[in-house]
């Protein structure tokens, strides 16, 4: 059972790739090869209609059964489309289109290219990475509804938790943390000189004390071990950081040790 114990001590673009920017893997048969991918380096939120648009050339189809995408960001943490078949509208080209809206981040993000043939099961065979700009002001994360004890005995296992909104969205949240301090005013720092020990939203009960997965209330279990903790009220200062770097309003809160 993991815990953590406290011990004192921009409008569409279209350009095509010219094989340095995109990243093309060999098939593992010779029978084709891509010739051409032309997709956005950088794309800008329009309005309803903005259409992530792709298509990737091969020079030779005869052996193809599908061809297919998927779209997520560089930071692997936001997936727009984990799979989106492309449909073939040429002899040799094969293409598709993604909807983006205004509530996906701005960053970004990889296309990754798949395809399957009479031969062997579907495998990656290129990819693209593009820039996307949503449009929106960036907005702090905003925590609220804290659920702390007020008072502990030591040897004993509580969790705390706060729930986190973000008006760019549940992906802006690039993390949620506590620093703690002794009776004495003290910060608790780990060995590696950390301060800021991180709340989860995993789902792993028993681990993180988190209830549910992605629900927005972030939580952590802790424990003040009788060898290392002494007695008196200790505080807990919680915030929140976006993928921007804005830091979230912050929650005090006192706890008497007993």
């Amino acid at each position: 059972m993991q815990k953590l114990l406290f011990i004192l001590s921009l409008s569409l673009l279209f350009i095509k790739c010219d094989g340095i920017e995109d990243k093309l893997i060999d098939p593992s048969i010779n029978e084709f090869s891509v010739t051409n991918i032309i997709a956005p380096n950088s794309l800008m939120f329009s309005g309803t209609d903005t259409k992530l648009v792709t298509s990737i050339f091969f020079s030779d189809t005869k052996s193809l059964i599908s061809v297919w995408v998927k779209v997520s960001s560089l930071d692997g943490t936001v997936n727009v489309q984990y799979h989106k078949n492309m449909t073939k509208v040429t002899e040799n080209e094969y293409s598709t289109s993604i909807a983006m809206d205004s509530l996906m981040q701005s960053l970004i993000y990889t296309i990754d290219y798949f395809y399957q043939t009479t031969f062997q099961d579907e495998k990656k065979i290129a990819s693209h990475n593009f820039i996307y700009d949503n449009l929106q002001d960036n907005v702090a994360p905003v925590l609220s509804e804290p659920n702390i004890p007020d008072e502990i005995s030591r040897d004993v296992d509580f969790s705390f938790s706060v729930r986190v909104s973000d008006a760019n969205g549940y992906a802006d949240v690039e993390k949620v943390f506590y620093e703690l301090f002794k009776p004495n005013g003290d910060q608790i720092k780990n060995s590696k000189g950390i301060k800021e020990f991180p709340m989860f939203d995993d789902g792993k009960t028993e681990d993180s004390g988190d209830l549910v997965e992605k629900d927005s209330i972030y939580t952590v279990l802790l424990k003040f071990p009788t060898s290392a903790a002494e007695t008196g009220t200790w505080k807990f200062e919680i915030r929140a950081k976006d993928k921007r770097g804005v830091f979230s309003n912050v929650i005090t809160h006192n706890m008497v040790v007993k």
